[in-house]
């Protein structure tokens, strides 16, 4: 629409409410519909939102279309750094006498924008919407368990186009926790492994120095995503609902 001229703008009467949807797994499918999305206007409209080439949009709306953007697309970029620091970490295990662990320097940024980005949660959470510490910190968790559905959206929506579109569930009743564990059987799957690699890294050395205890310690916060969509998933499940809706 801003390409072909029109403007936009926001009107104060509300026409309608939205749902939350009513399960775990149809909260990810959700937000991984809105991240695939936003990937393939991203490819689409590449020209007019970074190269610039539309005069239609100015340098603000442009910038705010990315700027919007960016934090799904650095979950792709972190959900690349997770597997990729897996692998190294195995092969440390594997064959300690070549592979190290790399400078602290490199895995301090990695915790601290875990840390940033749980802050910025509750202060803009606090300030916007609620005072109730407990509501803030769920937000934490509900938040840190899509960072991993989030980056896998962006990868997919990077290199593929043709994803069907999925209508999210409304009044929908709560899967078993068998079936609930069985749908987040990947995040599961990375939080089982990374926390093994873990206690492998602990006793496979004599002395933890500081590289291998910040390496670590990247490790475990690189998890915590993971440990919060089993927990929600387990929440999801164990919540109370109606019947499914039969209309």
């Amino acid at each position: 629409m801003l390409e072909n001229g029109f403007s936009t703008g926001y009107a104060t009467t509300s026409y309608g409410k939205g749902l939350t949807p009513d399960t775990f797994m149809d909260f990810k499918k959700q937000r991984y519909r809105w991240a695939y999305g936003a990937m393939q206007i991203v490819k689409r409209h590449a020209g007019s939102l970074i190269a610039g080439n539309c005069a239609s949009l100015n340098a603000m709306q442009r910038y705010h279309f990315v700027a919007g953007w960016m934090p799904w697309m650095a979950e792709g970029m972190n959900y690349l750094l997770t597997l990729a620091a897996l692998a190294w970490s195995m092969a440390m295990i594997l064959k300690p006498e070549t592979f190290e662990p790399l400078p602290w320097i490199f895995s301090t940024p990695l915790i601290l924008m875990l840390a940033l980005r749980s802050l910025k949660i509750v202060v803009l959470y606090r300030q916007v919407v609620s005072t109730n510490v407990k509501e803030a910190l769920a937000a934490i968790l509900a938040g840190m368990a899509l960072y991993p559905t989030l980056g896998k959206a962006v990868l997919a929506g990077l290199v593929t186009s043709g994803m069907p579109f999925f209508r999210t569930p409304k009044h929908s009743s709560a899967n078993r926790i068998g079936q609930t564990l069985l749908d987040v059987r990947e995040e599961l799957s990375t939080l089982a492994i990374s926390w093994i690699t873990i206690v492998l890294l602990f006793t496979n050395k004599a002395y933890i120095d500081k590289n291998s205890g910040f390496w670590i310690a990247m490790l475990f916060a690189q998890s915590l995503p993971y440990l919060a969509a089993v927990v929600m998933a387990i929440l999801s499940a164990l919540a109370n609902r109606p019947s499914r809706s039969t209309t």
